[in-house]
């Protein structure tokens, strides 16, 4: 059976003609507010908007904050159960071939030397989530728990998201979610001039999906 969500726009909300957007794991976290659950049956699934979707990062040389990198054209799929929001699962893979940082001689260092990304041999960085936690309804705050595979080396990592809110009631016309996270990129195997470029990474997420088809998983 396929399952589709229904959504009721804001009065006076602009929507776009194609499926509606939103930030991946807000529909959870929507839910969590108890917003949509009598409109919906139990399974519905998000497919990540790869053209709006950005993947932000900066590290620190000498000390310093370095200017911000990104990757992009990240694909996934967002699978939520609507009377268990925290049962969300998220599943993100990201081209590693797609960084950038605006100068291409840290960008030739970072994925044509082997020394920090290896493109050819591990072409995608990939994100699992494993839970969902710490829902604060009054803040619209939450933690996503899970691992992440860079350069063939998996390691936990946790993701700290923010839903915006636009003063409307229903937190899905805003249409937004930013997530951050930190990781040693020693972990993965990126020792290369390390006490002179920071082992610390700062991950900024700006995500966004779209409804997708879903198929109804027994109990």
């Amino acid at each position: 059976m396929v399952v589709k969500l229904k959504y009721a726009p804001v009065s006076g909300a602009s929507l776009s003609p194609r499926a509606i957007v939103v930030a991946p794991w807000l529909l959870a976290v929507a839910l969590a507010f108890g917003i949509g659950s009598a409109q919906a049956e139990r399974w519905v699934t998000y497919v990540i908007d790869s053209d709006s979707t950005r993947i932000g990062f900066h590290w620190t040389y000498m000390g310093m904050l370095s200017p911000r990198g990104q990757f992009s054209q990240a694909t996934g799929t967002i699978l939520c159960d609507l009377d268990q929001p925290e049962a969300a699962k998220v599943d993100v893979r990201i081209p590693v071939a797609t960084l950038k940082t605006f100068m291409p001689v840290i960008d030739r260092t970072l994925l044509g030397t082997g020394d920090y990304f290896q493109p050819d041999k591990f072409p995608y960085m990939h994100f699992r989530s494993t839970e969902m936690m710490h829902l604060k309804k009054d803040t619209r705050e939450f933690s996503l728990i899970g691992e992440l595979t860079v350069n063939g080396i998996t390691r936990p990592v946790v993701l700290s998201a923010k839903v915006a809110h636009n003063g409307q009631g229903n937190p899905l016309s805003s249409g937004a979610l930013t997530a951050t996270s930190r990781f040693r990129r020693s972990d993965f195997g990126m020792n290369k001039m390390l006490g002179i470029v920071g082992d610390e990474m700062q991950i900024v997420l700006q995500v966004k999906a779209r409804e997708a088809k879903a198929q109804f998983a027994a109990p």
